[in-house]
């Protein structure tokens, strides 16, 4: 049976009730789903694998019954599947497992288009129309009763209705003991979002926020209007960015503090300039922050008027230390998520040290699972003997998930 819960509008959760293998067919119901946009619903799926070890023995690999994903007349039908890497001699490794998820169908049975959107040049675009997916794989930790996630994954695929089977991403997981019941069942999740790459927010606050932003980065000194900005800031390539004092106060209370202080202190000054058009000087204050580059300071800014970031992946480093200095917990949990996706055996060290400096616990336990997990291919590079000696309690910590133990090379 497939229970849905809906928790609210935006940002749905929707549980797809258990599934236990089993070799006969199981038709799935389905129910159909209607939300503002794709992406205010996150689906999740569970798969129960009952007698795992013995399962495992026997099959060279197995999938799980079909679920439905109806949402907004876009019918889709889902699988995971449950495949072995073999070793160089031939045999299959039982640890770790390669855990796919695969698109087995999916149907549009309409669009819903706007009144803004409903012209001949938009509805032939629907034809060009791609389905971004965002997926995250967990197993159940029975040990602490919560779901032990990983990373989550992202690609994109056709929108148009196709009955092939579409691979759409695999992970690498390891079964460990925890993840064992007592009658050697497993617990499999998967977390599924959509969203189109035509879905528009023409009428929401960001969308709104990112525009005003836009316009008071366009506009020359000259040009500066009493409406708009009333603070620059300043970066350590001497680039200006005017913004709006109470949007950046509002967002973080460590602007909210500099910007009350007296001018002359915390590198504030003020500046008079004359706006076009006008005959009276107007103030403008500014704030020398010489510890963040034009691109970090760009996207900070663009996070604090519209909760998003461009190009996050190539300054998830230094916005997640600048999150943290000018106490922005939404824009560092953005990037703790893009970090733990780029984990790998040359820099999970260097990501354990930022996430403790930084203390971010979310990126912490990522790169320990990881370690947990891959320590036969993590080598003791130069990074480990850094933390070693200015961080040894870390060290330390990362040994004891299975470091130290199972690597002799950062013995």
């Amino acid at each position: 049976m497939m229970n849905y819960h809906m928790a609210n509008c935006m940002n749905t959760w929707l549980h797809i009730g258990e599934k236990v293998i089993n070799p006969v067919k199981v038709k799935t119901a389905a129910m159909e789903l209607f939300v503002h946009q794709v992406s205010d619903a996150v689906f999740k799926y569970t798969w129960v694998v009952k007698n795992y070890s013995k399962f495992v023995a026997a099959h060279e690999g197995f999938d799980s019954p079909p679920f439905e994903v109806n949402i907004n007349g876009m019918h889709t039908k889902w699988g995971l599947s449950i495949r072995f890497w073999k070793g160089t001699d031939g045999h299959r490794l039982l640890n770790p497992i390669v855990l796919c998820l695969n698109q087995i169908s999916r149907k549009n049975v309409f669009q819903i288009i706007s009144d803004d959107d409903f012209n001949e040049s938009s509805v032939m675009s629907q034809h060009n129309k791609k389905i971004h997916i965002s997926f995250q794989f967990g197993l159940f930790n029975h040990s602490n009763g919560q779901d032990d996630p990983i990373s989550v994954t992202s690609c994109s695929l056709p929108a148009q209705s196709s009955q092939d089977l579409i691979s759409v991403g695999f992970q690498e997981v390891f079964i460990k003991k925890r993840h064992l019941d007592a009658k050697g069942n497993i617990i499999i999740m998967v977390k599924l979002q959509m969203h189109s790459n035509e879905e528009k927010e023409k009428h929401t606050l960001s969308n709104d926020m990112q525009k005003m932003m836009e316009l008071i980065q366009s506009i020359r000194r000259e040009d500066v209007d009493a409406s708009l900005p009333d603070i620059v800031i300043l970066t350590a390539q001497g680039e200006d960015f005017p913004v709006h004092r109470h949007i950046m106060a509002c967002r973080s209370k460590v602007f909210a503090e500099l910007f009350e202080s007296p001018v002359g202190t915390n590198g504030h000054t003020l500046h008079k300039i004359l706006p076009r058009g006008a005959s009276n000087f107007m103030n403008v204050h500014k704030f020398d922050m010489d510890d963040l580059s034009k691109e970090c300071l760009q996207q900070l800014v663009n996070y604090a008027y519209t909760d998003r970031v461009k190009g996050l992946d190539a300054h998830a480093n230094a916005l997640l230390a600048a999150a943290e200095r000018y106490a922005l917990p939404g824009l560092k949990t953005l990037c703790a998520q893009s970090l733990a996706n780029t984990i790998q055996p040359g820099n999970v060290a260097n990501l354990l040290l930022l996430a403790d400096r930084c203390h971010c616990h979310a990126l912490k336990q990522k790169a320990l699972s990881y370690c947990e997990g891959h320590a036969k291919r993590i080598c003791k590079n130069l990074a480990w003997k850094v933390m070693e000696v200015i961080s040894p309690k870390l060290f330390q910590e990362a040994c004891e998930v299975g470091l130290g133990d199972s690597s002799p090379r950062l013995g």
